[in-house]
């Protein structure tokens, strides 16, 4: 048996618990769930809402306009995820009929930022020195791409005296090596 908590004019907000399961419940309909604190003496002060018309949920705003929306009026808005130590801090996208099919994950047992698509293959990795890999998960220079690339145009610059212009120039430098 479980035990409820009404309030309001007509018992229109309870909060339920079932033995399993805690439970609040605004039964009015189209009626936000506002969560207010005490604010160093400001009483009252608005910090989260369960928007009713659409199921949005705003912090920091009385206005959310995505399913999850965080606003900072004063300071930098952030969203951190902490995993444990050794383990991933992550971020899924995906739609309703294939579930996962990308992903953002920093991972702490490396410390390296990975991006990953396509049933979450790894495709991008950021190590902790900054090298960037695609294609390769152990990247050993500052960009290292396993795999054919593509350009319309490359140009570089080695100082002070070569610069390479391969849009223009079907002649290479005799101090360029190709790996």
């Amino acid at each position: 048996d479980g035990k409820a908590a009404r309030f309001g004019t007509d018992n229109d907000f309870s909060i339920y618990n079932d033995n399993s399961n805690t439970t609040l419940r605004n039964s009015t309909s189209n009626q936000d769930i506002i969560f207010l604190v005490n604010d160093d003496g400001a009483a009252n002060t608005e910090v989260m809402r369960i928007d009713a018309s659409n199921s949005f949920v705003g912090i920091g705003t009385d206005t959310p306009q995505n399913s999850l929306h965080v606003n900072s009026a004063s300071d930098q808005a952030t969203i951190r995820l902490t995993s444990a130590d050794n383990s991933f801090a992550r971020i899924y996208f995906g739609d309703q009929s294939d579930g996962v099919r990308g992903r953002v994950e920093y991972d702490n047992n490396d410390d390296a930022l990975i991006f990953g698509t396509n049933d979450v293959q790894e495709h991008v990795r950021i190590d902790a020195i900054g090298k960037v890999g695609i294609g390769t998960d152990a990247p050993v220079q500052k960009l290292d791409v396993d795999g054919a690339i593509g350009t319309r145009q490359v140009r570089h610059s080695i100082r002070p005296s070569l610069n390479l212009d391969f849009a223009n120039s079907k002649e290479l430098d005799s101090r360029i090596t190709f790996y």
